[in-house]
């Protein structure tokens, strides 16, 4: 199975997942997405009416999402779906606002989403979180090491790569476009238990 997240700037889901097929992912995670303008059952979108949100969109007939509850105060960046597939698991789709600061507030997300789940989570999407920028050294190292120690995900990218966290040699993001300011700030955690099945990343 393929994941893939993006985060498409305000690009319409439709749009997105066309642009995308050539990377022939099962599941997509999109973030700053605009609502779609109908309901199907392979296209699940969260956000605020008039503004961008987010998606989890399924390529593939034989995998059925099924939207999670949350709370709707300050979450509404945040899309929780079972993906009911052979092994199902959850599916968590986080674009990471600054209130209070990205990474607790990707931290509050997944308390709420992970509260009475009973099966495996794979969490994604942009955690706008980076240990290079000054500010966030110290609570990005932190998301991770908590991501790891209450939740039990990893990475998988850093695990299947086996690199640190803050030394990427691959960006998700060049800052105003410019490819000499690149940042890795988009990440996908699964299960550590995972992390030896990973194919490619």
């Amino acid at each position: 199975m393929r994941l893939l997240t993006w985060s498409c700037s305000r690009k319409d889901v439709d749009h997105s997942v066309e642009r995308l097929g050539p990377l022939d992912a099962d599941l997509l995670a999109l973030q700053e997405c605009l609502r779609p303008p109908d309901d199907r059952p392979s296209i699940l979108w969260r956000g605020t009416p008039g503004h961008e949100g987010v998606a989890v969109a399924s390529t593939d007939a034989a995998l059925r999402l099924e939207p999670l509850e949350i709370p709707a105060d300050r979450l509404h960046t945040v899309l929780p779906v079972i993906v009911h597939a052979p092994e199902p698991f959850i599916l968590i789709n986080i674009w990471a606002r600054p209130e209070p600061t990205h990474e607790a507030f990707a931290l509050t997300a997944l308390e709420a989403c992970a509260a009475g789940a009973s099966l495996p989570m794979v969490v994604m999407g942009d955690f706008n979180s980076t240990p290079i920028v000054e500010s966030q050294r110290r609570s990005s190292g932190a998301l991770f090491r908590r991501m790891q120690e209450e939740f039990g995900l990893v990475s998988a990218y850093h695990a299947h790569l086996g690199v640190l966290h803050g030394q990427e040699p691959h960006a998700t993001f060049f800052a105003t476009g410019q490819e000499n300011r690149p940042y890795h700030l988009d990440y996908c955690f699964v299960p550590e238990h995972w992390a030896g099945g990973i194919r490619s990343v």
